[in-house]
Parts: C-alpha cells; sequence; structure tokens
C-alpha cells in the first residue's frame, strides 16, 4: 500500500468533518489572531483616554476649588459693606453729630471698599463674565463714591441724597450676592 502524504492529510479531514470544517478552523485561527491585535490597540486607547479623562477631571476640580473659595473670600467682603451700607441711613438719622457719624462711615466704607477691591482685582483672570461684569461694576461705583465723598454736608437734602446712593450701592451690592450664588450653583466638577 503505497500512500503519500495528500493520502493522509485528505484521510485526516475525513476525520475531522471535511474541507468546510478544516477552512471554517483557519479562519477562526486567524480571526483571533486578527482580534488579539485589534484588542491590544483598544486597550491602548482606553488607558489613554482615562489618562486624559482624568487629568481634565483634575484641572476642572482644581478650578471649580479655586473659583469657589474666591467667591467665598469676595462674599465675606460684601457682607460688611452691605453692612457698613445699611447702618449709614439709622446713623444719621439718629446721631446728633451727623458730621461726626457721617465721617466714621466714609472711613468704614473706604476701608471696606479697599478690601472688596483688592480681592475684585487679585483674582480678575478667574471670573466667568457674567460675575465679572457686575462685580467690576461696584468696584467702579466704589471707586467713584470714594473719590467724591468729602466732608458732608450739613443740609438735610444732601443727606437724604446720601441715602439715596446708599441704597443704590446695596441694590448692587444685593445683585453681586445673587451673581454669585447663580455662578456657584451653576460650577459643578464632571
Amino acid at each position: 500500500m503505497d500512500t503519500t502524504w495528500i493520502d493522509v492529510v485528505s484521510k485526516l479531514v475525513e476525520l475531522v468533518g471535511g474541507w468546510s470544517t478544516v477552512i471554517l478552523g483557519g479562519f477562526t485561527f486567524v480571526g483571533s489572531i486578527i482580534l488579539m491585535i485589534n484588542k491590544s490597540k483598544l486597550d491602548r486607547l482606553a488607558k489613554q483616554y482615562s489618562s486624559l479623562l482624568d487629568s481634565t477631571v483634575h484641572v476642572n476640580k482644581s478650578r471649580f476649588d479655586l473659583e469657589f473659595q474666591i467667591y467665598q473670600e469676595l462674599w465675606a467682603s460684601l457682607v460688611p459693606l452691605q453692612k457698613k451700607v445699611l447702618s449709614q441711613k439709622t446713623n444719621i438719622s439718629k446721631s446728633p453729630d451727623k458730621i461726626q457719624a457721617t465721617l466714621g462711615f466714609i472711613n468704614d466704607i473706604q476701608t471696606q471698599s479697599q478690601k472688596f477691591g483688592d480681592l475684585f482685582l487679585i483674582n480678575q483672570p478667574f471670573f466667568s463674565k457674567e460675575v465679572y461684569e457686575v462685580l467690576n461694576q461696584l468696584h467702579l461705583t466704589l471707586i467713584i463714591e470714594g473719590t467724591s465723598i468729602t466732608v458732608p454736608r450739613i443740609e438735610i437734602g444732601s443727606f437724604k441724597e446720601e441715602i439715596e446712593k446708599n441704597n443704590e450701592l446695596k441694590e448692587l451690592i444685593d445683585r453681586c450676592c445673587d451673581v454669585i450664588k447663580s455662578r456657584l450653583d451653576s460650577l459643578s466638577v464632571i
């Protein structure tokens, strides 16, 4: 019996289930190799995107923390400023020495304005546009008020004008507080 290697292969193929099974097995083997190659590429891409996402989250979290801290400091400077503006009305009407009361108010408001102004100027790059516009308006108003304050006039009309200016200033401070609240509500860490 003279058998060649072709006969041996044919008999083995018949035992396994025919040529279709061998071809299917070959395709399966090649497909698994391609799958392993693509899986390793996808794993590398997943690691790259994961590290990029982690760094982005870290930057956003850092920005959130910084912006939140700045708004806390600004809020802390706005509260005493608002108290001084609100107390001016009662100080003027109750004080027998209106000039002394007004001079004390001017000194207090200028001190609080300076604290707010310093915080505002130092942290300008970190504000959103909406917050910056309102805070800048308050800052400019405080500068104008600070430079226009002189020795108070004793006439009743001038005190009434001062109280009206203080009411406008209080409304502007309230707007600043509202904008800061809105901004903090809109902040989120991804």
